[in-house]
């Protein structure tokens, strides 16, 4: 059985980020603990610590050019 204490974590902000969290929750239509969950997500996968859930693959054949 998978302790509570496993999934939650609580993460004290300064208003200016409350308030920015909420306008994001707000544009997205996602609650707050979504929002929040979905920015530590893209803030691990832009430092590195995080692997994207659909990468591409060394192997992975692509058209085109950038």
């Amino acid at each position: 059985m998978t302790d509570i204490s496993d999934r939650f974590v609580i993460v004290w902000l300064a208003a200016d980020e409350r308030q920015a969290l909420r306008r994001l929750a707000s544009v997205c239509r996602v609650d707050l603990e979504e929002a929040a969950a979905a920015v530590m997500r893209e803030c691990l996968i832009a430092t590195g610590y995080l692997e994207p859930e659909h990468g591409l693959d060394a192997d992975t054949e692509t058209a085109g050019s950038a």
